[in-house]
């Protein structure tokens, strides 16, 4: 259930058209950066790690009374690192919460060039 519920509210927050009496969905939360991964916390509340948009950006934050007309949101987490340039940006990338309100945070990157492909002939 909590996957559909997540998928649902995925679809929108990324959506990015103006409000209009036919949308079938419901904005719950607006000016997020970069949003990534999203988890119920053990409050119910549901927690987004959001990349940022460069410098120390990246946050993660919880969105509670997601039906209510006005849900409440607050950062919980700020200041994570966020690396990138022209809209693609790397910092907290997914989460996941645990027992009595823990949260586990992935952040990955690299700095290695892509491996380039060597045929190399075999006689």
């Amino acid at each position: 259930m909590f996957k559909r519920a997540g998928t649902l509210i995925v679809l929108a927050l990324a959506l990015a058209a103006t409000p209009s009496a036919e949308s079938p969905f419901t904005v719950i939360a607006d000016n997020l950066l970069s949003p990534r991964g999203l988890t119920f916390g053990p409050n119910g509340g549901l927690l987004v790690a959001q990349a940022g948009m460069g410098g120390n950006s990246g946050r993660i934050s919880e969105i509670r009374d997601l039906w209510a007309p006005t849900p409440q949101i607050r950062d919980i987490v700020t200041g994570l690192i966020s690396v990138g340039d022209e809209g693609e940006f790397v910092g907290v990338d997914g989460i996941s919460a645990h027992g009595e309100g823990g949260i586990y945070a992935i952040m990955a990157g690299s700095t290695r060039p892509r491996a380039s492909r060597r045929r190399s002939a075999i006689s």
